[in-house]
Order: C-alpha cells, then sequence, then structure tokens
C-alpha cells in the first residue's frame, strides 16, 4: 500500500511527522555533515535504525564539499557526530563515499533515505541510481536542495547545484509519474520519489 502523506509536506522539517508514523523505521541519510538535520529531523521514537553516510573528507571536488571546509574542520565534523550519537544503538555512522556505501546494503532495506551529499549532476544522479534500489517498495527516495543554477549564482554558492537536472533525468529514465513525485515549497526545496 502506497502512503500518499509525503505529498502534504511543504518544509522540510515536517518529513518528521510523516517518520513519525513508520513503526520501527529504517532509515538513511547521504551526506550527514554534522548530523543536525539527523538528530532534528530523521530521528524518531520509533526508528529502528538510521544510517548516517559522509566521506568527511576534502577529495579537492567542491561539489563534494561545498562550503570548501579543510581536513581539519571535517574531521572535527565527524568526530563531533561520531560522538553525539555514540550512545544511541539505532544509529550507525558510515564514514565511506555514497558510491561504496549503498553495496553494504541488501534492496529493498530502507523505509526512506534522504540524498544531500555530492551537488552536481552527475555525482546526484549516480546517488539515485545507487540507493533507489534499496528503498522498500512503498518508501521513499528523498533529498535536498532542489534549486536553479542561477539561484545558486545569486546566493553565491561556489559551485552549481545540478540537482534539479539529476533528478529530471531520473524520473524520465526510470518512468517516475508525477502521482508518485513531490517538493516542497522552500526555495531549497526537498523532493520525494515515492517508489512503486
Amino acid at each position: 500500500m502506497i502512503d500518499h502523506k509525503i505529498k502534504l509536506i511543504n518544509q522540510r522539517q515536517q518529513i518528521k511527522e510523516y517518520l513519525d508514523n513508520i513503526s520501527d523505521s529504517v532509515v538513511c541519510e547521504v551526506g550527514t555533515r554534522t548530523g543536525d538535520f539527523l538528530e532534528n529531523t530523521l530521528l524518531t521514537n520509533n526508528c529502528k535504525l538510521l544510517i548516517a553516510v559522509d566521506i568527511w573528507t576534502n577529495t579537492g571536488n567542491i561539489n563534494q564539499n561545498d562550503n570548501d571546509y579543510d581536513q581539519q574542520e571535517l574531521d572535527k565534523q565527524y568526530i563531533e557526530t561520531f560522538n553525539k550519537f555514540l550512545f544511541n544503538p539505532n544509529i550507525k555512522i558510515l564514514r565511506e563515499f555514497s558510491n561504496k556505501a549503498h553495496k553494504f546494503f541488501p534492496d529493498n532495506f530502507f523505509d526512506f533515505i534522504y540524498i544531500d551529499a555530492d551537488h552536481s549532476e552527475q555525482g546526484c544522479y549516480e546517488d539515485l541510481n545507487n540507493w533507489y534500489p534499496k528503498v522498500k517498495i512503498g518508501g521513499v527516495l528523498s533529498g535536498h536542495d532542489y534549486i536553479s543554477k542561477e539561484l545558486c549564482k545569486l546566493y553565491g554558492h561556489k559551485t552549481e547545484f545540478g540537482v534539479i537536472e539529476a533528478v529530471s533525468r531520473f524520473k524520465i529514465e526510470n518512468n517516475i509519474l508525477s502521482n508518485n513525485f513531490h517538493l516542497t515549497s522552500e526555495e531549497y526545496a526537498t523532493y520525494f520519489i515515492i517508489k512503486v
């Protein structure tokens, strides 16, 4: 049974209310950074397992580190995030590239996946393709920063996000109908793909 309550979400923090209604949820965040969104939105009382994936590595690719943090700062973020969730047995921290991390999980495993990692068109497109099979039927593949290249320039980002283009291409190639797709109304919108 497909749950279209996802269509009622207008702001990304409302994801918490959606996840609150899934018992024993299995959730993944790809691109965790400081763990704030994970802690404040993705972690619910009935969460059975929450996987946090991030490289916390300065690869020199601005699309993987769009705030241009140096390695010392990224190591600090990792340690602080790790320590924040150290005593929560339901949260697992995975310091790994997303194109490798998805291989650690079987298909049809997660109820909800949130992608906020590489914002380039190719990086986001690869994440969508790699992580979509890991979502259960009726589950949701979601992601952040669905914003135009023009607005990225206007707001002073060091790179132009390609999330819109990646998601559009993925939707066409996977026959994702508008009935199974939703966007929040925020400027830095969140997209939702309901897997059928």
